[in-house]
């Protein structure tokens, strides 16, 4: 999976996270190097089984806007089934793109923009709105972010064009290889994560694709705003979470609580005996 001429101790190795459910791992964690120049950056990946996880958008205080069916962060009762959570997208007027939660439109959506859907089971697709995904009534939420960067497993066409004026203003230096995440789905259904330091638009749709993705957009960039955190319980029964990655700013417990931006959960499913 790494691009590096030659791959780090442990590169590419997939560790499992969180806990096992019945018996079945539902999600893995590699880090791996962005691209072959730079090569003190290690990224994270991160693969999820939609059929041992189940996964939930959850609104911010401020994006995408009020009203909502739902708290602004995981409810209490649910968080001792909380595995993960990562941010979602840019804000609404820069997302070039709407919102669905609870089967209500919060931002009209628009046709062709990249889509990371969650349907009342808890199952994700990504894909674009009106061809891969439609609205009906067994979706839960539809979060648009931009447009596609990895289109029948391979890197958008474009990425590189242009890119922070069509991918995301990344700061006074305005430099493409900074902070970013997204997400892809595998042709399984199951969901990568890709997240850190040194990824351009080109550099985080490669990734996707070497993870196996053959949809997959971005979804936050810089600093501040990329985040995966991951949770457990202490010995008391209280839930923390940890960032994934040294560098991400907020909290661990980030999501326990109000936020301002709006965040996808992942949760364990409950057991099934056969």
């Amino acid at each position: 999976m790494s691009p590096a001429p030659a791959p780090a101790p442990g590169e590419g190795s997939w560790k499992p996270l969180g806990p096992l459910v019945g018996g079945v791992q539902g999600a893995y964690v590699t880090l791996v190097r962005p691209d072959a120049v730079n090569l003190a950056a290690f990224d994270a990946v991160v693969w999820i089984d939609p059929a041992v996880l189940r996964l939930r958008q959850y609104p911010g205080l401020r994006i995408p806007g009020a009203p909502w069916d739902r708290p602004p962060n995981v409810e209490p009762d649910a968080q001792g089934q909380l595995v993960a959570a990562f941010s979602g997208g840019f804000r609404m007027q820069d997302s070039h793109g709407g919102f669905i939660l609870g089967g209500q439109v919060l931002t009209p959506m628009r046709t062709g923009a990249a889509t990371f859907s969650i349907d009342k089971n808890g199952i994700p697709d990504i894909g674009a709105w009106g061809s891969d995904i439609v609205d009906g009534p067994s979706l839960d939420s539809a979060r648009q972010n931009l447009n596609l960067i990895v289109i029948d497993g391979k890197p958008a066409p474009g990425l590189t064009t242009d890119p922070n004026k069509v991918w995301g203003f990344t700061g006074p230096r305005n430099k493409p290889a900074v902070w970013r995440s997204g997400a892809g789905i595998r042709a399984d259904g199951s969901i990568v994560w890709v997240g850190g330091d040194r990824l351009s638009p080109e550099t985080l749709a490669e990734t996707l694709v070497r993870a196996g993705a053959v949809r997959g957009m971005q979804l936050d960039i810089n600093k501040p705003w990329v985040q995966l955190n991951t949770y457990a319980a202490d010995a008391s029964g209280r839930v923390h979470g940890a960032q994934l990655l040294p560098g991400m700013e907020h909290t661990g417990d980030r999501w326990l609580t109000s936020d301002l931006r709006d965040f996808i959960a992942v949760f364990t499913r409950p057991a099934t005996t056969g």
